[in-house]
């Protein structure tokens, strides 16, 4: 019987290891509501805390549960970030930079952020936004990116990326191609990480965890069975 069986534990095997493996993927979303349903527990850093004027040059924060740090990154070292006062409601503020040429960079993600997503938009000189475009580029450990251009955007619209492997990094740049006396200012609010969502297994992996262990039953049964039969033999003889 256990000899009968082997065939079929190893077909069962072959077909485990032939199901297919998901692609490392990035996904994007436009909606905060797609967003949240597509990642697993979430945290939310509105910087309401900021107040208005500088913050520093490099900042640790937390969403939730989850720690991150953010940065003005361009080409002077002391670039600073700034708390910017949202001029139709001063108590919610905005995390912003000093210059049209730095961009928002957030790294130092705790290991279990997978996602982020936010308010993200371009400011002006008099700290209101300008609906000019920006470019986001986020990358997860692996390498695997996301680089899209926004040409324009508002204080309410959201952006949010998923990834199947840890996130590294999200890049924030206000478009200052078109400069014409005025300087824009990447800008963004209520910046939400997010878990990888609980993974459900596939239909034929799960077909394999009830089977295979059944198969096992079936043979350690077959066995004790065979072994009582000899036993009788050996007592009869």
């Amino acid at each position: 019987m256990l000899r009968s069986l082997c065939p079929l534990i190893a077909a069962a095997a072959v077909v485990t290891t032939a199901l297919p493996a998901t692609a490392a993927a990035q996904t994007t979303f436009t909606t905060f509501g797609a967003f949240v349903a597509a990642i697993g527990p979430s945290g939310t850093d509105q910087f309401n805390a900021l107040g208005e004027g500088p913050v520093g040059s490099m900042l640790s924060r937390t969403a939730g549960g989850f720690s991150y740090s953010v940065q003005a990154s361009a080409a002077a070292p002391l670039d600073q970030l700034f708390g910017l006062a949202n001029p139709l409601a001063p108590a919610d503020s905005w995390l912003t930079t000093e210059e049209a040429t730095a961009s928002l960079h957030f790294g130092g993600f705790s290991s279990d952020v997978f996602a982020i997503g936010g308010h993200f938009f371009a400011t002006d000189l008099s700290g209101s936004p300008s609906g000019t475009g920006l470019r986001l580029v986020a990358m997860d450990i692996m390498g695997n990116m996301v680089d899209v251009s926004l040409g324009s955007t508002s204080q309410d619209g959201f952006f949010g990326a998923r990834f199947d492997f840890a996130l590294a990094s999200l890049m924030v740049t206000a478009d200052n191609n078109n400069f014409a006396g005025m300087a824009y200012f990447a800008t963004a609010n209520d910046l939400v990480l997010g878990a990888a969502p609980q993974t459900v297994p596939e239909p034929a992996s799960a077909w394999l965890l009830v089977t295979v262990p059944g198969m096992l039953l079936v043979v350690r049964s077959s066995r004790r069975e065979t072994r009582r039969v000899r036993r009788a033999r050996l007592v009869l003889s």
